[in-house]
């Protein structure tokens, strides 16, 4: 806290953190001022890390299991500080473009501030996902993530024309 002009302002700096539509409040003396303003913090980017890499990865982002439970990282900026106890946990959901919730994934967490998270995938099925997500109130741009399932395979069938073939 700053005192820029005696009796007239104050500048403040912020703490790091997540959130939209913020009020300030201050208190001087042992007066409360009532409170003003309607900050927010920027909106999650998701993007690599670097040129080369892409910023969704995973051992079986691109064949993942039916059942789910498949660790994957997505870098960007401002996904707010580590997940800890008083931290909220970001919200991730994948899906088609236009059913970007078909999937929510699950156990999310920042583990580096303001650039990782790492999520397990939800039960599922389908190619190509997109991603989004959201931390304190702010949602992220749809991301081409490219999370797939593993494709089904037949280990063993029974057919109706087992008497010959001929449909007797």
């Amino acid at each position: 806290l700053v005192l820029t002009v005696a009796h007239e302002g104050v500048t403040c700096l912020t703490v790091e953190g997540t959130g939209t539509n913020l009020l300030w409040a201050l208190t001087a003396g042992a007066q409360d001022a009532a409170p003003v303003g309607n900050s927010s913090y920027h909106r999650p980017l998701v993007h690599a890390l670097s040129e080369a890499g892409s910023a969704v990865e995973g051992t079986r982002v691109g064949d993942a299991t039916t059942e789910g439970g498949d660790l994957f990282t997505i870098t960007g900026s401002y996904f707010g500080p580590k997940t800890t106890g008083g931290v909220a946990a970001p919200l991730v959901w994948y899906g088609p473009r236009d059913d970007l919730r078909r999937h929510t994934a699950v156990n999310c967490r920042v583990t580096t501030a303001h650039q990782k998270i790492v999520c397990a995938t939800a039960e599922g099925t389908g190619r190509q996902h997109a991603l989004a997500l959201s931390v304190g109130g702010q949602r992220s741009e749809p991301y081409d993530a490219n999370i797939s399932y593993a494709a089904p395979t037949v280990k063993s069938y029974a057919s109706a024309w087992e008497g010959g073939g001929n449909g007797d």
